[in-house]
């Protein structure tokens, strides 16, 4: 049996909310006649398109060309020392945590955080996501 996830908003008198009921009820058809566990956590939001777009076509880019990386293995071996740089590590293998699992304000904190170290270190400056996209606007049309 498959877990089934959907997100639903709490209201002020206690309901709740589904964006989908059709699709709330095509999920309950396979528990009908059946006790279900219930769990409740909040909803996060996890790093957009836009967000990652700009990590791995800007930051990380840009931090490779200056080092002189270019595939598309080094690209993410690059990503992987990065990691292990700004994210704390944990377990017996002492591995660095998942980007993939960040929500947005996490994701653009560690996105700050190697735009410092590349900076500081590296003597390199990456422009933020608002510089970037007015710069690529400038490019689409001049």
């Amino acid at each position: 049996m498959n877990n089934k996830i959907t997100a639903a908003f709490v209201q002020d008198d206690l309901t709740l909310k589904f964006d989908n009921i059709v699709h709330l009820k095509q999920m309950l058809l396979e528990f009908k006649g059946k006790w279900i566990r219930v769990q409740f956590s909040n909803l996060r939001k996890t790093r957009s398109n836009d967000q990652n777009r700009y990590y791995w076509g800007v930051v990380v880019r840009m931090i490779a060309d200056h080092c002189g990386y270019y595939g598309a293995e080094e690209l993410d071996a690059l990503h992987e020392e990065l990691k292990k740089i700004i994210l704390p590590c944990h377990g017996k293998f002492n591995l660095p945590a998942s980007t993939a699992k960040m929500n947005t304000e996490e994701f653009s904190d560690y996105v700050e955080k190697v735009r410092i170290y590349a900076a500081e270190n590296l003597g390199l400056y990456i422009p933020d996501p608002q510089e970037e996209a007015q710069e690529r606007g400038k490019k689409l049309f001049s």
